[in-house]
């Protein structure tokens, strides 16, 4: 009778332990999902605002006649408005694919990571490409209108802060990912 008794309680206290791990996988995958689908609609929200803000630059430049410089800055506008729309449609698809249970977690992992490596390149290109030579057109053009140079430096100024601020919420949001996906991972192998 005891050991019936102690078959049933071993029973009990099995499926309760495969319980509280379905219940935690479900936690650690919905973690991952939610912080993924906050980015991914960060970026959409973010990457459409700066569409809407450059066509709007764009159609302002476009109406000028006089504006010194006018296809050097037409062309890095259109070039923005091409990239941002990349990120925001194109490229946060493939971040999309990373919440896709369908997918096995080394493919989830591809995903996530080809993902990290274009953030990467997206901040060397902002850094290196598109912050000077939008400082060279404000100050070129600052010049050539006769406008002091130091109006020039206050304007880079106040793009510098949004374009630092939104690369370290970007990079911050990617390790909290990568962090959440790393405790996932460790998860899915030590319960298999």
């Amino acid at each position: 009778m005891e050991l019936e008794e102690l078959k049933e309680k071993w029973k009990i206290l099995s499926d309760e332990v495969a319980n509280q791990k379905l219940i935690t996988h479900k936690i650690l995958e919905k973690a991952v999902n939610d912080k993924v689908k906050t980015m991914v609609s960060d970026a959409h929200y973010v990457g459409g605002f700066g569409i809407i803000i450059m066509l709007g630059f764009l159609i302002w430049v476009s109406l000028l006649q006089n504006l010194p410089y006018k296809s050097f800055l037409l062309v890095i506008l259109i070039f923005s408005i091409v990239w941002g729309v990349w990120e925001c449609y194109f490229e946060t698809n493939n971040l999309k694919k990373f919440i896709d249970t369908s997918l096995s977690l080394c493919e989830r992992e591809y995903y996530f990571m080809k993902h990290r490596r274009y953030i990467k390149r997206a901040t060397i290109f902002i850094l290196l490409i598109f912050v000077p030579l939008t400082a060279l057109w404000l100050i070129i053009f600052q010049i050539d209108t006769g406008v002091p140079l130091w109006w020039a430096v206050i304007r880079l100024i106040i793009i510098l802060p949004p374009v630092y601020f939104g690369i370290n919420h970007s990079r911050d949001k990617m390790k909290k990912i990568e962090d959440s996906f790393k405790e996932y991972k460790e998860f899915m192998e030590d319960n298999q």
